[in-house]
């Protein structure tokens, strides 16, 4: 059946909007442009609002919040110890050299999915082994078989159960996954599953209004009369559980969802876009010279011609400077101070919410900070960062765990140690790079 193969969980359904939302936020005004983000005011022509959005643009604030969190994060490479028999294994060579068989490393494809996992709170990562008909571990390297890695972003995570076991432990029973390809794959402990849409299907289209009076067009595509979803393949899961790892950004409040870097930051950021489309048309119409007209009296009768625009006030004989009109004094400067402002007041907002406001305390504070609230950012980005590192140590761990199970190497599990850095030392770095520029200031010496 379409309807139940598309059915999706009911936490994916609250989410789905904020996870297209942050992932537009991070990508730039155009993306947002798309997802109809940057809205149309209820005053507001249809003209005027499409050259708006035509203008507009922002300064990437969500992107950039990402990117320093995420460069800090991995400024200093996990610390693994791998058994001999594990290090010298040809199939775990290919793996860390090419782990998910698009030739991305194991450290650059981690780096990659905590970004994801930054931009919209979680990813999915599912360790999978190609199906052969091979007998030997010789025949799998000759033919590059083995474990490896493919990441879901939370819009191809579908649906998934969680049961518990006789010592009353989670566990996932159940997970459907969205491909790229289109293809969906259901995987329980006991098998899995890849089954398609039928090739024939019909679209349907629903037109709704809202209470603005604008009308927008949703599309649901149904299978055809006669058509069925197909099963293009299926197997035996023979780990007896799922291999599928949750990658989390931060935790939040529901089992299987992450808490996104921006998921507020994101709305500031688009606020600032729109502040930014309004100052652009206080320039535009605000700023533009306006003749002044003496005022007729009513019921005159005087007829009164007169032609108007931008060419026809620019104009006046240059012999009878009287026939220069007067001008309309442009009141510019206080609005588009007041949106500065307040534009700058938002940016604070966004770097106090991301915890790294004394990492940009000398470009966006109005005065200097002191050495207490300095300290005090500089502890809570250390905690932030080590709350991330240590879901992307768990994460990883379950990985090796899952690739070693594929492999039947469970036992040397347990002699894997794993550890991601836990302190950062930001405060100790700003206050290094202040040490260097006062030493520089002092010392004139250029091998100094």
């Amino acid at each position: 059946d379409l309807d139940e193969l598309r059915s999706t969980h009911e936490y994916y359904d609250i989410f789905l909007e904020e996870w297209n939302f942050t992932q537009a936020a991070y990508d730039g005004t155009r993306a947002l442009i798309r997802i109809n983000a940057i809205q149309r005011h209820e005053r507001e022509s249809w003209k005027n609002y499409q050259k708006r959005i035509a203008q507009a643009f922002g300064f990437a604030y969500s992107k950039s919040i990402v990117d320093i969190l995420n460069h800090h994060l991995f400024r200093k490479l996990p610390k693994i110890t791998l058994p001999d028999s594990l290090t010298n294994n040809k199939q775990w060579q290919a793996f860390i050299k090419d782990c998910n068989l698009m030739e991305d490393n194991l450290n650059d494809f981690m780096l990659e999915q905590s970004r994801f996992s930054s931009i919209q709170g979680h990813v999915g990562l599912l360790i999978d082994k190609a199906s052969s008909q091979v007998q030997t571990v010789a025949d799998e390297l000759k033919a590059g078989i083995y474990p490896y890695l493919s990441a879901y972003r939370p819009t191809a995570i579908l649906d998934w159960e969680f049961e518990r076991d006789e010592a009353n432990r989670p566990f996932l029973s159940y997970l459907k996954l969205k491909d790229d390809d289109g293809q969906y794959r259901i995987w329980t402990p006991e098998k899995w599953e890849i089954w398609k849409e039928p090739d024939q299907s019909i679209s349907l289209t629903k037109v709704s209004t809202n209470s603005a009076g604008q009308t927008t067009q949703s599309k649901k595509m149904i299978a055809a009369p006669g058509t069925t979803v197909e099963l293009v393949a299926e197997g035996d899961n023979r780990l007896g559980e799922i291999p599928f790892v949750w990658l989390f950004n931060m935790k939040g409040s529901y089992r299987a969802i992450g808490v996104s870097d921006i998921a507020d930051i994101a709305y500031i950021d688009v606020s600032i876009i729109r502040n930014l489309s309004q100052g652009e048309e206080v320039v535009d119409y605000a700023a533009f010279p306006m003749m002044l007209k003496p005022m007729q009296e009513a019921g005159s009768g005087e007829a009164q011609d007169d032609d108007t625009g931008p060419a026809v006030v620019l104009e006046f004989d240059p012999e009878h400077p009287e026939s220069k009109p007067d001008w309309l004094e442009s009141a510019v400067a206080e609005p588009v101070g007041a949106i500065i402002e307040w534009i700058a007041q938002k940016i604070r907002e966004i770097y106090r919410a991301a915890n790294i406001g004394g990492l940009q305390a000398t470009e966006t504070s109005a005065e200097a900070k002191s050495g207490v609230a300095l300290r005090t950012e500089f502890q809570m980005l250390n905690a932030r960062l080590s709350a991330k590192a240590r879901n992307l140590q768990k994460a990883h761990r379950r990985i090796l765990y899952y690739w070693m199970k594929w492999q039947g190497l469970d036992a040397l599990y347990e002699q894997i140690e794993l550890e991601y850095p836990t302190s950062f030392d930001v405060e100790n770095l700003a206050e290094d790079l202040a040490n260097i520029l006062t030493a520089k200031s002092i010392v004139v010496s250029e091998l100094f």
